[in-house]
């Protein structure tokens, strides 16, 4: 009978996994006493590390399909063998000060992040518009944990669109800002 506790136990992961989901969803529901402020902000914080450690992956992982693609045109080689990278979970595990933690994100957002870091990687998104949605990801899960606060994301494709591309100044006389970021309640 041991034996067959052994294989229907869990892993400790895989309890993880399902703690980190139901601790989202309950946030989310706010039927439990852990959804207090401090700790869906925690989640929201959570969120924004597998956000940014997601399109790092999906970026890495399109990165070196990329490159293989073109090795393989290059030795004129078929590359029907080469398989694209494709998205495999929600949960991220995140290095903190206390350790290794588990982060969560719907599978729909995490799903888009994925998409959205392909695309980037490949040049077919521009890094201000990447960081644009990507910011709307963040700012629908803080309102799903309703954290009424922002949280920025992929802070370093802002970073690398302003060193890139170039800036815009507005014109003399021009008293106007081209992009309002404040947000209406």
């Amino acid at each position: 009978m041991g034996i067959f506790n052994l294989s229907s136990r869990k892993s400790k992961l895989e309890r993880l996994f399902e703690k980190s989901r139901a601790d989202y969803e309950d946030a989310c529901k706010k039927k439990t006493l852990s959804s207090t402020l401090t700790f869906r902000i925690k989640l929201a914080r959570r969120a924004k590390a597998n956000i940014d450690k997601s399109f790092i992956e999906a970026a890495t992982q399109t990165e070196k399909y990329e490159n293989l693609k073109e090795i393989y045109y290059e030795a004129e080689l078929s590359g029907d063998d080469l398989v694209a990278p494709v998205w495999k979970t929600p949960y991220q595990l995140i290095k903190s000060d206390n350790g290794v933690i588990v982060s969560f994100i719907p599978d729909d957002y995490s799903k888009e992040v994925f998409s959205l870091a392909r695309a980037y990687q490949t040049c077919q998104i521009s890094a201000g518009k990447t960081a644009l949605i990507a910011e709307s990801i963040m700012s629908n899960i803080c309102s799903e944990l309703n954290v009424n606060m922002p949280i920025s994301v992929l802070q370093f494709i802002a970073s690398s669109k302003d060193e890139n591309e170039p800036s815009e100044t507005p014109d003399r006389g021009s008293d106007h800002d081209a992009l309002s970021t404040t947000k209406e309640n």
